[in-house]
């Protein structure tokens, strides 16, 4: 009777042990997140954590604030030079160890693969007092940039506005402190989507939404 007992015992805690496995995994977060801004669409969960939003299809996450740059080729680049291009930007420094290589070889994956079908490129520097434009031009160089991809560079103040009140990603006077997110923007300067690049699910999504909207909107 007590070998019985026990054995009911251990099945019960394999029950419990496999069932909050099951909701372990029911509560994971799924592929292609985007970072929430308050007016994308829900997903299966209620979180609203930056990152935390499942999507499955394209959404608008609202229109890209204003700004003037400066490019490796010393050219103004602004919001108005970008309409009517879909395009991914990131924010970087030449000297960063970390994130930044990985970033720039996402980017550069991109443009192989979807540069002849229209995508354009914005990399923008977050160390304008190392990163100038003599310096971007090397730095461009290496990856054979051409006007499909354009790395700029401008005042600090103004760039961490860029990427807080209007990519909605984070940033301050510390470069490193840059996100480690593409973010993909439509023809008409909407936000679309972003999606972290040591995610390999979410750059596969990234090129997928991209060719989307290059297909779509022509």
């Amino acid at each position: 009777m007590l070998k019985q007992f026990q054995i009911e015992k251990y099945v019960f805690l394999i029950f419990l042990v496999s069932l909050q496995l099951f909701v372990s995994c029911q509560n994971a977060v799924g592929t292609g997140q985007v970072i929430s801004t308050g007016n994308s669409r829900t997903s299966n969960s209620s979180d609203s954590i930056a990152g935390n939003a499942e999507i499955t299809s394209l959404s608008d996450l609202g229109p890209l604030m204003d700004f003037s740059l400066t490019d490796q080729n010393g050219r103004t680049v602004t919001l108005t030079d970008l309409k009517g291009k879909v395009w991914v930007a990131d924010f970087f420094f030449t000297s960063c160890q970390g994130a930044c290589p990985i970033m720039t070889g996402q980017m550069a994956k991109l443009k192989r693969n979807l540069g002849s079908e229209g995508l354009h490129l914005l990399s923008i520097s977050v160390d304008p007092a190392v990163d100038t434009v003599e310096k971007l031009a090397d730095y461009a160089k290496q990856f054979d940039a051409k006007d499909d991809w354009r790395f700029v560079t401008g005042e600090k103040s103004k760039i961490i506005e860029l990427s807080v009140k209007g990519f909605h990603l984070s940033a301050d006077e510390d470069p490193s402190s840059h996100s480690q997110r593409l973010v993909l923007i439509d023809r008409d300067s909407h936000i679309r989507g972003y999606y972290h690049v040591e995610r390999e699910n979410e750059m596969k999504l990234l090129e997928e939404n991209a060719k989307q909207l290059l297909t779509n909107s022509k």
